[in-house]
């Protein structure tokens, strides 16, 4: 079986994750939704019932030809006959695995370090599943990011440029070329709001474009004009990919509503955080888990009244002039 890592799911059946539901049932949907390998994580129930649900899974990933994988629990994928299991560091040996359970199967070994990477790999791992990855506000700052940053901005202009504060640092300063003047995005980039808007409008003119900086408070300029968007709801923090998203909803109203890129990209940041807050109101919604489906069909819902001329979200714009003063 040719195996495919693009939708990897990774079931947890306690029941604050379940709720009502039965594992099986968020297995099938997750598998209709495209899913393409599973892992079925039990660590501590009993041997019997964990093979008993194992089976129950494994006869539905069968049905959509996708791999039915064992966390940890090798006697049970042994049991169950399934395509593999997967380890942790704390697990049993990638070799002793494999003689339980044969050729051809999969074998997936979790690594926090280069190390145990190296060390999985010579063990006989089929695929290494990364820890958590965290983003360092530096990370702008290096000189591979600053190349990348020139050659683009090089290339053409830019309608909007969108970030935050470190990245939108990193774009101000790519034009520089000494040490010194880089310091400045080699910073957290903890800024009060009149340095944020201070900082917008000097890239909006240095690029002549509209910048946007995100965070909790939006920030938007052309270099003339600087506007603060309010709306917005804190689960959009709590979820990956939101700001890839916001790109893509300014992108779509700055390319219907060209003559004025700020105004279509203050619509289409306030339409984003309108969306998030009317998603978050919803009584559906207990968490990041359930705001994502939510926040996209509202923000669809939006999309769908905008063209039939339904206009009524505008009423929950949160949007202020900003005065930003000039440096002395």
């Amino acid at each position: 079986m040719a195996v495919d890592y693009g939708v990897y799911l990774v079931t947890d059946s306690t029941p604050a994750i379940l709720g009502t539901r039965g594992l099986a049932h968020v297995v099938e949907a997750a598998l209709r939704g495209g899913a393409s390998v599973v892992q079925y994580r039990d660590k501590s129930g009993a041997h019997e019932a964990v093979v008993q649900t194992a089976r129950e899974l494994h006869a539905l990933t069968q049905r959509f030809g996708v791999p039915l994988l064992v966390n940890d629990r090798v006697a049970v994928a042994v049991a169950v006959g399934c395509e593999g299991v997967h380890l942790g560091q704390g697990d049993m040996a990638p070799a002793q695995a494999r003689r339980m359970l044969g050729p051809g199967k999969i074998i997936g070994v979790t690594a926090g370090s280069a190390a145990e990477a190296i060390a999985a790999c010579e063990a006989g791992a089929d695929y290494i599943g990364i820890g958590a990855v965290f983003a360092t506000p530096t990370a702008g700052a290096t000189s591979v990011r600053r190349d990348a940053v020139k050659t683009l901005l090089s290339a053409g202009h830019f309608a909007v440029i969108k970030g935050n504060a470190s990245e939108l640092l990193t774009v101000l300063g790519a034009a520089a070329s000494t040490a010194a003047a880089q310091r400045g995005v080699d910073s957290t980039a903890v800024l009060a709001t009149p340095q944020r808007a201070a900082l917008v409008r000097a890239l909006a003119r240095q690029r002549r474009c509209v910048a946007l900086l995100t965070g909790a408070t939006d920030l938007l300029s052309h270099g003339r004009r600087t506007v603060r968007v309010d709306n917005g709801h804190a689960l959009l923090g709590a979820v990956t990919g939101t700001g890839c998203t916001l790109g893509t909803t300014v992108s779509a109203m700055v390319a219907a509503y060209a003559p004025d890129p700020l105004a279509a990209a203050v619509a289409g940041t306030v339409m984003f955080g309108v969306a998030a807050e009317m998603a978050a109101a919803r009584s559906d919604v207990r968490g990041p888990g359930t705001f994502v489906p939510a926040f996209i069909d509202e923000l669809y819902g939006i999309r769908r009244a905008t063209a039939e001329g339904d206009l009524r979200w505008l009423a929950m714009a949160k949007v202020q002039a900003v005065e930003v003063e000039d440096e002395a």
